[in-house]
């Protein structure tokens, strides 16, 4: 997932959200979104992949396949293929944690939110609060439960460029990355 704002909404404000489904990329499924103010004017785009597993088997599910009607391929919220995100170096942030309960969703795994929480909180509050995120990229790598114990990781890849990685600490096996721009 890529997300990037142009500006971010005032207290109280409306905001639209306009998706649609673009197509197919082997396994994935893709799926962009504007967000658009009372105007019209976007003020934030999002790109994302979806994979279909089983829930059973734990396995990549083949897609049906969707009517073209439904597809747009033509229309992008962003320009570019997500790719997968480098792996952090030279780390100068880390935290440990443990997952609970509260950050797991209904399949019993980790969700998005949370990631993207232990990120931005291993990340000193003076520099998270010394500029806005105008860019956030995630690739999804493996799951984690209740229970696991992992290592959350921040390198600087750039002046306002963070790259992160939350690893399980049993396995070494890498759960996210992510990438956070500020402006």
């Amino acid at each position: 997932m890529l997300v990037e704002v142009e500006r971010y909404p005032v207290l109280g404000e409306s905001v639209f959200v306009e998706t649609w489904p673009k197509g197919f990329d082997r396994l994935f499924a893709s799926r962009d979104f504007f967000i658009r103010d009372k105007e019209g004017k976007i003020i934030a785009r999002a790109s994302t992949y979806w994979l279909i597993v089983d829930m059973e088997t734990k396995r990549p599910k083949a897609l049906k396949e969707i009517p073209p009607q439904l597809l747009n391929p033509d229309q992008f919220a962003i320009h570019r293929k997500l790719e997968k995100l480098p792996e952090p170096e030279d780390i100068i942030y880390q935290k440990q944690k443990t997952v609970v309960y509260s950050d797991i969703d209904l399949n019993k795994h980790v969700t998005s939110v949370r990631y993207s929480e232990w990120i931005t909180d291993t990340i000193p509050g003076e520099i998270m609060e010394s500029g806005i995120i105008s860019s956030y990229e995630i690739n999804h790598l493996s799951e984690l439960f209740r229970g696991d114990e992992v290592s959350v990781q921040v390198s600087r890849a750039g002046e306002k460029i963070f790259l992160g990685n939350i690893i399980h600490a049993g396995s070494g096996r890498e759960a996210c990355r992510v990438r956070l721009v500020f402006e």
